[in-house]
């Protein structure tokens, strides 16, 4: 928690290395004790000034960690308080600064005390309430208005884990078969035709036919952009998946069998490594041109052929997917989200130079924001006049409360809605 907050890196990066130093039954409970302290660190770390007469010192940021994680337990599960502070204490000792096992007690029993009288002091903002950055929720605020405390709270609830069914719907019934053979209920989604949702999540490798590439594990509004685009595009098209880590939108337009050559591109290697595995898994190792680039820097990877179709899944905030991804509240700040925008601007600038005459792009982001969407969008019409924005007659949106010229849709997670959140605009590139 201390690298992840120190900007060394994320969940993804952190995580396995440090699960990998469990025994495979303490795995589990470690990974959702980070989850937690991410999702609700601005409240806990709140809550912890009220409980401290003065704050710990920056060199004693793993004391800090760890009075959240016991106050994490005393209001977030149903392990027993003095249990809680009787480990919390001893955990000291391996931080070796037994000095502070008085502090650590006298912090907690404090705590416990004032929750049993129901003497906790109430959340001085709205944004502790709801833990949330300030910053994050101020936007938050200003792009939904009374609908902000809804999708703030969320945010903070445990994601289902979706899959995606290889085949399509039509091999739903026989997947949700074996699922339900081997102990593992579904349902099915509502939005997405090959979506299921799993009723309690699991270890991916015990999925049945996961290792075959019968079923992958995939968000349903992310499902959705491959089939928006396939929708749209003409049997055997030229498709480039402009940002195409982790893989899971070029294996899935890949299943659709609706493109012809693919082009995956991502500027990270390491990412596009997992690409690969994603294709080996489901047996199409060759089955699309992988490329290590910057998908801007046209002169680094472009062999001047058009492309018919372009997926642009663009780098965002990921304020759409903090339900999924809670370090996202230690990672990001308000400044990251304008560099964002401007990367955004030259992939979208970029993606059209390589798109034929006719063509779609699909530009699609997992945030909720307004400047990485609707704003994105009406300022790339403004410096191209060949773009035009198709209607997504298929998809249900949510509108904000000043919306104007439908450039898209927005789709949000809230108490009524499932799915991340998610921003489609599908443009086609007119022939004159």
């Amino acid at each position: 928690m201390c690298a992840v907050a120190d900007q060394q890196g994320s969940f993804r990066d952190r995580l396995p290395q440090a699960l990998a130093g469990l025994e495979p039954a303490e795995r589990p409970r470690c990974q959702a004790w980070c989850y937690g302290l991410a999702r609700y660190h601005v409240a806990l770390s709140a809550r912890l000034q009220q409980l401290m007469q003065k704050p710990l010192k920056a060199r004693d940021a793993d004391l800090a960690w760890l009075l959240q994680l016991g106050l994490y337990q005393l209001e977030h599960s149903d392990v027993p308080a003095p249990l809680v502070v009787s480990e919390t204490v001893e955990a000291v000792e391996q931080l070796d600064k037994s000095w502070a096992r008085g502090f650590i007690n006298a912090v907690l029993r404090r705590a416990v005390r004032e929750r049993e009288a129901g003497a906790e002091p109430e959340p001085a903002t709205d944004a502790q309430r709801y833990a949330f950055p300030e910053w994050l929720y101020q936007r938050l605020l200003s792009d939904w208005g009374d609908r902000a405390p809804d999708i703030a709270q969320a945010s903070n609830e445990q994601a289902a884990m979706c899959l995606r069914v290889a085949g399509g719907a039509a091999n739903l019934e026989t997947v949700e078969a074996e699922f339900d053979a081997a102990g593992m209920p579904t349902r099915r989604g509502t939005r997405a035709t090959a979506a299921l949702l799993l009723e309690t999540a699991v270890d991916v490798e015990s999925l049945p036919g996961f290792a075959a590439g019968a079923v992958s594990v995939q968000d349903e509004s992310a499902q959705l952009a491959v089939e928006l685009l396939a929708a749209v595009t003409p049997e055997g098209a030229r498709l480039l998946d402009a940002c195409a880590a982790p893989g899971g939108k070029t294996a899935h337009a890949l299943d659709s069998g609706r493109f012809g050559p693919i082009v995956a591109l991502d500027q990270s290697a390491s990412r596009l490594a997992r690409v690969q595995q994603t294709l080996d898994r489901l047996g199409r190792s060759d089955a699309a041109s992988l490329v290590v680039a910057d998908a801007a820097e046209l002169d680094d990877w472009w062999d001047g052929k058009s492309f018919t179709a372009v997926l642009l899944d663009a780098p965002c905030s990921g304020s759409g997917v903090i339900r999924r991804h809670p370090d996202i509240k230690l990672l990001r700040d308000e400044e990251d989200v304008e560099a964002l925008v401007k990367t955004q601007a030259r992939l979208l600038d970029a993606a059209w130079k390589v798109l034929a005459p006719g063509g779609h792009l699909l530009y699609t982001t997992c945030s909720v924001f307004k400047s990485e969407n609707e704003d994105q969008v009406a300022c790339f019409i403004e410096r191209h006049p060949d773009a035009q924005v198709c209607a997504i007659d298929s998809l249900a949106g949510q509108a904000r409360p000043d919306s104007g010229p439908i450039l898209g849709r927005q789709w949000i997670s809230d108490s009524s809605q499932a799915g991340d959140g998610f921003w489609y605009s599908l443009l086609t590139r007119l022939a004159d």
